[in-house]
């Protein structure tokens, strides 16, 4: 009898560490699972509390609100209105124009400005002088949300020599005009 008992026992024990094993399997697996997926998903996008990525796309606080109104408040200390033109004889505003780049490389010539008014009508006069060599070239004027700038002039290496040269540009429109005169190497 003891044999019989001792084989009944036995499958007993086989079986009570077979259920254990399983269980500690299911439930690390679940873990797992459960675990993983919450890692690869870290929040559900509903809220500011979510993570890095994560978008409110719930209607703005009137925190927020009051935020974005003093943003776009020009008047505010920090946003610079632009200066108003000064009259002329010829009863059109002056307004200023300045160089914002500048590349003198005779293969790839560029030169790009800054209109200090908004417009989209005016028109833009470069003109490039050398001795008697005289290069004008002509360019609509592009409106920016504070300023305009010249939509680029296109002047192929074939019309520029080494040296130095007279650069000026004209801005003008029905009410506006400005100038802008510089002295520039060739390369």
């Amino acid at each position: 009898m003891k044999i019989k008992k001792t084989f009944i026992h036995s499958k007993k024990t086989k079986t009570m560490v077979s259920l254990s094993i399983l269980l500690v399997l299911t439930v690390g697996l679940g873990a797992f699972f459960y675990f993983s997926r919450n890692a690869s998903h870290p929040t559900d996008n509903k809220g500011p509390q979510g993570g890095i990525n994560s978008v409110d796309y719930s209607p703005p606080t009137t925190e927020q609100k009051r935020a974005g109104d003093q943003v776009d408040d020009p008047t505010k200390a920090g946003s610079d209105p632009l200066p108003d033109p000064t009259p002329q004889d010829n009863g059109k505003g002056r307004v200023d124009v300045t160089i914002t780049s500048l590349n003198t490389d005779r293969s790839d010539f560029h030169v790009s400005f800054l209109i200090s008014a908004v417009d989209n009508t005016g028109k833009c006069a470069l003109t490039l002088t050398k001795g008697s060599v005289s290069i004008l070239k002509e360019a609509d004027v592009q409106a920016l949300p504070h300023s305009s700038t010249c939509k680029g002039f296109s002047i192929p290496p074939s019309e520029l020599s080494v040296g130095q040269w007279e650069l000026s540009l004209v801005y003008e429109n029905d009410s506006l005009v400005g100038t802008i005169n510089k002295t520039v190497w060739i390369e």
